[in-house]
């Protein structure tokens, strides 16, 4: 593990020595890309929020990166995560994607082992909850832990199916958990099992996912029936050192 953070850094070089590096922390300097991380094919943990990072180039040749925190920067697209086998969380919360949810997360189609999102306090939005619930169900299907309403208040918005204020709760979440089956916490809320339907045509009455045994993996065991009784979501553990 390697602190840098908080040293006026602009420019990422001189990495080579630390080919073995798992785990990097660049939070609050000026870096704008992160190609420079190149030779660091063994980093699983990688947080740079607080840079000034607009895109994620650079990200594609950590080949083995499995969480990335990239908060607080100015990125607004996502295309160079397309195709990461490997990452599993990917946390954007305050960045500068904007526009309709289909465009701005297509590119997380591609990667088949995300399990956490956080892109909340973005610029999102979305024609209708039907059509964002689309976009959840090919881009994002298999998150179990999502925080995308929060600072979004386009796209919660066109979540909100109905103008009852005691039911924007359930209107945000019955198209995300039925798009994303797996999910267990929403907006830093537990999702409890009984509302984490199968995805299917007739909603009217869903068929509700089996609980899992709990695991030593952190998503696996962050659906099993004691991840309800905690006070926020889990942390991603790599056991990065």
């Amino acid at each position: 593990m390697l602190y840098l953070h908080h040293r006026g850094i602009v420019r990422l070089e001189h990495f080579d020595p630390y080919v073995n590096l798992r785990c990097l922390h660049l939070e609050r300097n000026a870096v704008s890309t992160l190609e420079g991380l190149g030779t660091l094919r063994s980093l699983t943990q990688l947080h740079v929020d607080g840079n000034a990072l607009s895109n994620l180039r650079g990200v594609e040749r950590l080949v083995n990166l499995e969480r990335l925190d990239a908060s607080d920067n100015v990125i607004d697209t996502l295309e160079h995560a397309r195709g990461h086998e490997q990452l599993r969380s990917l946390t954007l919360a305050r960045n500068n994607l904007r526009g309709d949810v289909s465009l701005a997360l297509a590119p997380l189609a591609e990667c088949p082992a995300l399990r956490a999102l956080d892109v909340s306090e973005n610029a999102l939005s979305a024609r209708d909850a039907d059509a964002a619930e689309r976009v959840f169900a090919t881009t994002v299907p298999n998150l179990e832990i999502f925080t995308a309403f929060k600072g979004n208040p386009i796209l919660t918005a066109a979540m909100r199916r109905r103008k009852d204020p005691t039911t924007d709760v359930e209107d945000l979440r019955r198209p995300t958990t039925r798009a994303c089956p797996r999910l267990a916490w929403l907006d830093g809320d537990p999702v409890a099992a009984d509302a984490r339907a199968r995805p299917s045509t007739d909603h009217s009455s869903p068929d509700v996912i089996d609980e899992r045994t709990a695991s030593d993996d952190p998503f696996e065991s962050c659906v099993s029936q004691n991840a309800f009784v905690r006070a926020s979501p889990p942390s991603l553990s790599t056991g990065a050192h």
